[in-house]
C-alpha cells in the first residue's frame, strides 16, 4: 500500500469482506464514485481463490468477470479511456503452500484511486 500512497494515489482498505460486500463495495465505487478527475484505477484484492474467481471472507466466491464487469465504461463511464488495472492475489489450487513469515500487513482488499481525495461510499 505505501508504494501506491508514494505515487499520490487515494488508498482505501477493507478487511475481511464476505462475497456479497465485496460485491457491493465494488458496485458501489463503480457507479456512485465520480472517478471525472482521476487519472487512473487500481483495485487490489487478497483472498483464497480458484481459477477465475476469489473467495469473500465467508468462503463464497465473487468470479473475476463480475469484479472487472463494475468498472466497464458502462457501469462506470467516468473511468472510460481511463487506465483500470486489477491485481488479484488468490490461490487457486488445491495443493498447500507453507506460509513464510511477511514484512507486510494482511489486508482482504484496496480500493486505490489515482490522484483524489475524495472517499469512496461507506461500505455498511
Amino acid at each position: 500500500m505505501k508504494i501506491f500512497q508514494d505515487l499520490k494515489f487515494a488508498v482505501y482498505a477493507y478487511k475481511d469482506l464476505t462475497a456479497q460486500e465485496i460485491w457491493i463495495l465494488l458496485n458501489e465505487i463503480g457507479r456512485r464514485v465520480d472517478h471525472t478527475n482521476l487519472d487512473s484505477f487500481v483495485c487490489c484484492i487478497m483472498s483464497h481463490g480458484k481459477l477465475n474467481a476469489v473467495y469473500g471472507a465467508d468462503g463464497l466466491e465473487i468470479s473475476v468477470p463480475q469484479i472487472i464487469d463494475h468498472f466497464k465504461g458502462t457501469n462506470c463511464p467516468s473511468l472510460v479511456d481511463k487506465p483500470k488495472i486489477f491485481f488479484l492475489q488468490a490461490c487457486q489450487g488445491k495443493d498447500k503452500q507453507k506460509a513464510g513469515k511477511s514484512r507486510f500487513r494482511k489486508y482482504s482488499g484496496s480500493y486505490l484511486s489515482g490522484h483524489s481525495q475524495q472517499r469512496p461510499p461507506s461500505l455498511l
